[in-house]
């Protein structure tokens, strides 16, 4: 994670920013105030020309969309670039950075906001203003998974089975059909007949499972009892890694369909953050399903650049979302969890100056959590009028889950409601801001799917925040505030006092922070909760 200035340094000193620029192999230095400025290796000097920087931090409530940072710059050059670029030198080709610095540090200890390539460069003749902007070039690959190798092609299994030939290994996410269902597909890759034992694909990586249940499904429908079979790793003729077990003679009939269980001996995916220990104190190796590590591994699978240090941190607050599931086909690794992972979880996907990053929604935040206090008047000033956001409101929320891959259909289904007059049981339900929101809005109903949770649990869960998230009208109030509060984070939950506006330390997650020359602008978003949150009296 990249040096962020604390309260403390910025309570006495406002910082400036800074453009290092590399064209053409030359390094070019400017500042909104000329400055030398210590190094290890002695003193640079930044040209006073910056100006006109335009950049503003931001995030979408409860949103799988981000926006990879930009800034707007404009500079001035000593030297004739137009001259340079007509002899070609490519301006397109550069690479900027904007940082801030604190006067009297050291370059080593400045704040870099955005590191990247020039975009949408302009140049005029010597002396004339140059301008660019800085864009983060943090999506560098597009990755699929799995990969292209990992296919049941006969070139490679000479012997594999008709109704398996073509098929993908499967990616395992947690461990599906640990609730006594048909969790994920088993393909069948060597098929020498009779006589022999048949190998079936689970995977395409190593598993945390020592053993799975065999579900296998005859043609006429029955369903014949095959032992549990142990898991074992290989890798192909093409050096792609699966798991895969073997499937007794004995068991086997050319006219079935086979299915795993993994309720038996653990999971798919190793996850690769978790370290714990088993009964016996040795290493254990827990299986991938908490939502917050799964998005982490999906980012780095998808060739993005990744804030880890932020990641880490957001995780542990979004584990208690479990996903459990399977990866039949080749997949875009970032469309896939922005479709089908991050609209579930409470939190925003953001592109920050060290790499992408989700930030939780804390609806669970009280006034102690808050990141700081802040009163209207005297920390800073509104900029503007409260506006409602044009968002959607639910307040009867159905999700569908539970895929059963032997009946490929989704077999359960958990509701929240604000509608009194419909009868609560084990899956259907009600809360305070499904029962206020109806009384004001009407019924506003939003039915979901996902092949992704399998548990009961989990899929309370989503439906649970999501009602708190989509059951009133939010509304969003901007300030302007001095530069010392730029220690301040897009996602913090702060609680403001405006008596202007009858608020009195009302908890608002700061969405965005816009630079100016000599102030902040700070847009609030105002969730309402009103069970927590203070209401005027008289």
């Amino acid at each position: 994670m990249g040096r962020t200035f604390s309260e403390a340094e910025l309570r006495t000193t406002a910082p400036i920013f800074l453009v290092d620029l590399e064209l053409g192999g030359v390094v070019y230095r400017f500042a909104t105030e000329s400055q030398d400025i210590e190094t290890d290796s002695g003193s640079v000097f930044y040209d006073g020309t910056l100006s006109d920087v335009n950049f503003a931090s931001s995030l979408q409530f409860a949103s799988p969309d981000f926006e990879l940072p930009s800034a707007g710059v404009t500079v001035t050059f000593k030297i004739d670039l137009a001259k340079r670029i007509a002899q070609g030198l490519d301006f397109g080709a550069a690479r900027g950075t904007l940082a801030l610095w604190l006067p009297g540090t050291d370059l080593d200890d400045r704040q870099v906001i955005i590191d990247g390539r020039i975009d949408a460069p302009s140049y005029g003749a010597i002396g004339e203003p140059v301008s660019f902007n800085i864009e983060a070039d943090f999506l560098r690959n597009t990755k699929l998974i799995p990969n292209a190798l990992q296919v049941l092609d006969s070139a490679t299994w000479p012997n594999v089975a008709e109704n398996s030939e073509g098929e993908i290994y499967p990616i395992i996410i947690g461990a599906p059909g640990r609730q006594g269902f048909a969790g994920s597909p088993i393909y069948v890759a060597q098929d020498l007949g009779s006589g022999t034992d048949r190998v079936g694909i689970i995977a395409a990586h190593q598993c945390t499972a020592g053993t799975i249940s065999i579900m296998e499904v005859k043609a006429d429908g029955t369903t014949p009892a095959v032992p549990d079979r142990t898991v074992a790793f290989g890798v192909d003729l093409n050096g792609a890694a699966y798991s895969y077990i073997t499937i007794p003679n004995a068991n086997f009939n050319d006219d079935a369909t086979y299915f795993a269980r993994w309720d038996t001996g653990g999971g798919g995916l190793v996850n690769p953050y978790a370290n714990q220990q088993d009964a016996d104190a040795a290493a254990d190796s827990a299986y991938l399903t908490g939502g917050g590590d799964v998005v982490r591994y999906l980012l780095h699978r998808s060739g993005a650049v990744v804030d880890d240090g932020r990641m880490a941190a957001a995780s542990g607050y979004l584990n208690f979302i479990q996903f459990e599931g399977y990866i039949a086909e080749r997949v875009d690794a970032m469309e896939f969890l922005q479709e089908e992972i991050l609209p579930l979880l409470p939190c925003s996907l953001r592109a920050g100056p060290d790499g992408l990053y989700v930030v939780p929604w804390r609806y669970d935040a009280t006034e102690t959590d808050a990141r700081t206090k802040l009163e209207a008047g005297r920390d800073m000033h509104r900029d503007g009028l409260v506006e409602y956001v044009s968002s959607e409101v639910y307040n009867e929320i159905s999700l569908r889950y539970r895929h059963n891959v032997k009946r490929n259909k989704l077999t359960k289904a958990v509701t929240i409601t604000g509608d009194t007059s419909k009868k609560p049981g084990g899956f259907l339900w009600r809360n305070t801001y499904t029962v206020n929101s109806e009384m004001r809005y009407g019924t506003k109903a939003l039915e979901l799917e996902t092949e992704f949770i399998s548990s009961r649990v989990s899929a309370g869960r989503v439906v649970n925040w999501m009602s708190r998230a989509y059951g009133a009208r939010q509304r969003r109030i901007k300030y302007e505030a001095p530069h010392r509060l730029a220690w301040l984070e897009v996602g913090d939950v702060v609680a403001v006092t405006d008596s202007d506006l009858s608020l009195t330390d009302q908890l608002l997650i700061l969405e965005s922070i816009e630079w100016g020359e000599t102030a902040l602008i700070l847009s609030f978003l105002f969730v309402p909760d009103s069970p927590r949150d203070n209401i005027p009296t008289g």
